[in-house]
């Protein structure tokens, strides 16, 4: 859960790593492991902007909040993707 591993994921992204496989990661992570992992969450919003995929976003935080509708973290995420 450190921050760490996901500035460094964000380097490499950058660096030229494929960014679709990324966002399966996290969405893996998010769906299997902790639904309401900030640092997921934080990376995620920076791959959305990083691939400008925000009406994909949507419908993604949409199952989330459809879910947990307690899950704070993915209410943001939908209006981040907004």
């Amino acid at each position: 859960k450190g921050f760490q591993i996901w500035e460094q994921k964000r380097f490499l992204t950058e660096l030229g790593c494929d960014w679709k496989s990324e966002l399966v990661k996290v969405q893996k992570i998010l769906l299997e492991r902790d639904q309401k992992n900030y640092h997921a969450w934080s990376f995620r919003a920076w791959l959305t902007n990083f691939s400008h995929i925000h009406s994909e976003e949507l419908i993604f935080a949409e199952k989330m909040i459809k879910k947990d509708a307690y899950n704070n973290s993915a209410w943001t995420h939908l209006y981040f993707a907004l």
